[in-house]
């Protein structure tokens, strides 16, 4: 009996242990966090910012804590050594060891993973690896750019492609004239020095997997790379799902990313949807809102797309227009393989 007794407690001891390791194993810490706004002095591990008629601070003391701000550099807060601060406002904050981020949705909860994974509720899930030279693309094998899949399951380069690829960057402009810009909602609008077109990066998935194609059975989500004039601090984030009336906006969490299609339309355009739901302007207004529109789900809005680059200070930009001399932005081809 006494010999039950201790293997029983043993048992006991090894189960709270693992439990009491587990967070530490994970490098995952969740925190809360200082907004700091944009105009913060940083001294040693000391961070101070406006306030109002107030100075803010956060210092960070000891061995195990250092000062860490997130990736926005708008949310700092106090992390162990080897560990950085992950998340967003739409998310949870966490302090992540390396090579690690935030991950998860509101419905599972959220954890750090190794960058790649997806937490699935009660593990970080890795990524399964694809065959017939297939990529992994929101969680599915799918042949990449300019391939399309065939009979057998492999990939064959495709006819007919859309002139599209994930990772690119466009300007959109609309029937007016007038480029789509963001000025607290997404509109078609005169630029002045205030309004500047958006820069769209298109996306396959959150990674942003450069030079995949984006057809018209594809989904895709838009990171809008400019931001608000004159502080563009919103550069950078997802474009979100609002529907139904609502102002489509921006979004730090890519759970809340609009889920979009486009296809070719007569006239050298193109006509941007959701993946499953309508797009539409809002309300009749003179400067209209857009929104998705999930009781008209072939409703679609004209666009000419130019592609630009997306960082204005690469090399790669000496080749946008190819071999010959053209004056102007590039065009979107639409080219027969």
């Amino acid at each position: 009996m006494l010999d039950a007794l201790t293997t029983i407690m043993r048992g006991i001891s090894l189960i709270g242990l693992i439990l009491f390791l587990r967070p530490h194993l994970a490098y995952t810490e969740k925190v809360p966090v200082k907004s700091i706004g944009t105009s913060f002095t940083i001294n040693g591990d000391k961070l101070t910012w406006p306030d109002g008629p107030f100075t803010g601070s956060l210092t960070c003391t000891g061995p195990t804590k250092v000062l860490s701000l997130s990736s926005c550099q708008r949310y700092g807060t106090c992390c162990p050594p080897g560990t950085t601060l992950k998340g967003s406002p739409d998310t949870e904050w966490h302090c992540c060891g390396k090579g690690h981020d935030v991950t998860g949705s509101k419905n599972v909860g959220y954890e750090c993973c190794l960058w790649g994974s997806t937490f699935d509720g009660n593990s970080c899930q890795r990524e399964e690896v694809c065959h017939n030279g297939k990529h992994l693309i929101g969680g599915k094998c799918q042949c990449p750019s300019g391939h399309e899949e065939a009979a057998d399951g492999t990939c064959k380069p495709a006819r007919c492609q859309s002139g599209i690829e994930s990772g690119k960057c466009y300007f959109l402009k609309g029937r007016s004239g007038n480029y789509l810009t963001f000025n607290n909602q997404y509109s078609e609008l005169e630029l002045n020095p205030y309004v500047r077109p958006s820069k769209f990066q298109f996306c396959r998935n959150e990674k942003c997997t450069p030079g995949l194609p984006i057809n018209p059975t594809h989904e895709f989500y838009m990171k809008d790379l400019h931001g608000l004039l004159p502080e563009a601090t919103d550069a950078g984030l997802w474009i979100d799902n609002t529907n139904n009336g609502g102002y489509i906006g921006k979004t730090y969490d890519f759970a809340n990313a609009g889920n979009f299609l486009i296809t070719k339309w007569p006239g050298g355009r193109y006509c941007l949807t959701g993946f499953s739901e309508g797009l539409a302007q809002a309300y009749p207004d003179v400067l209209p809102g857009l929104s998705f529109n999930s009781r008209a789900p072939d409703a679609c809005i004209e666009f000419e797309l130019t592609e630009v680059p997306c960082n204005i200070r690469d090399d790669a930009n000496n080749c946008i227009w190819g071999n010959g001399e053209r004056c102007g932005p590039k065009p979107v081809h639409h080219s027969v393989v």
